[in-house]
């Protein structure tokens, strides 16, 4: 994280705070006018999961995807391609208990390219980044 003014950054840390409650992971935002590159969001969380990263990250084969539940929730994950198409269901409208699970995404059929995985937990949309080589 590089030096901003205390105020610039609060502003950076609440406008990320709110992207990813709503499921938004940005690779920037703007904040006074300039475009600051958004690097390092560990998970993104909100009261019915947690989505952590896919490992591993860029991947060739399969990648995990680690979920956390609080509550026995319905669960729906899909890959989508740069150009927001669905290529891939991983769960479909499955009833999962509370606690953790590791969704594994076989990447072997995709093209190299950066992908989007869309978490659906209950209805609260949660995305992470993939990249495929």
């Amino acid at each position: 994280r590089r030096s901003r003014p205390p105020a610039q950054q609060a502003a950076v840390d609440d406008a990320l705070a709110a992207m990813i409650e709503r499921g938004i992971t940005p690779d920037f935002i703007v904040v006074d006018g300039k475009r600051i590159k958004v690097t390092a969001v560990r998970n993104v969380t909100t009261a019915a999961a947690t989505f952590a990263p896919a490992y591993p990250n860029p991947t060739h084969g399969t990648a995990h995807l680690p979920v956390s539940l609080t509550k026995a929730s319905t669960v729906s994950l899909a890959v989508y391609d740069a150009l927001g198409r669905r290529v891939q269901d991983v769960l479909s409208a499955q009833q999962r208990p509370a606690g953790q699970f590791t969704a594994d995404v076989n990447t072997a059929t995709l093209a190299p390219g950066l992908y989007t995985c869309r978490l659906v937990v209950d209805g609260v949309v949660l995305t992470r980044p993939l990249s495929v080589q």
